[in-house]
């Protein structure tokens, strides 16, 4: 039998298995299963980053001089994309393990 596992990047990190009749599985997987990554972990990684990129591109603003945000927001948006930046190398790509995602601050 052959089980696609799917990388899944919303709402969180997360693995998903299907066969190609579209039945769902939990791990453990049945005996004799091959497991097919859809996609590989290097294209996980790189949907993961620009992910990232997106999140960081619409937060850019926060950190101009004239943002309308007090030195405390600004703050708390510089640690956010901080958090954001290094947030790829905490993912375990053979198990798909990752810490829950950054929480956006309030304004």
């Amino acid at each position: 039998m052959i089980i696609f596992r799917q990388r899944l990047l919303q709402p969180e990190l997360h693995v998903q298995y299907w066969d190609e009749y579209g039945t769902q599985y939990n791990e453990p997987l049945p005996d004799g299963s091959t497991v097919i990554d859809n996609p590989t972990e290097a294209e996980a990684m790189q949907q993961l980053r620009y992910y990232r990129d997106q999140i960081l591109w619409e937060s850019d603003y926060t950190q101009l001089d004239d943002a309308p945000l007090t030195p405390a927001q600004k703050e708390a948006y510089r640690e956010y994309r901080q958090a954001w930046r290094d947030y790829p190398a905490s993912v375990n790509v053979s198990t798909w393990q990752a810490p829950v995602y950054p929480v956006k601050p309030v304004l």
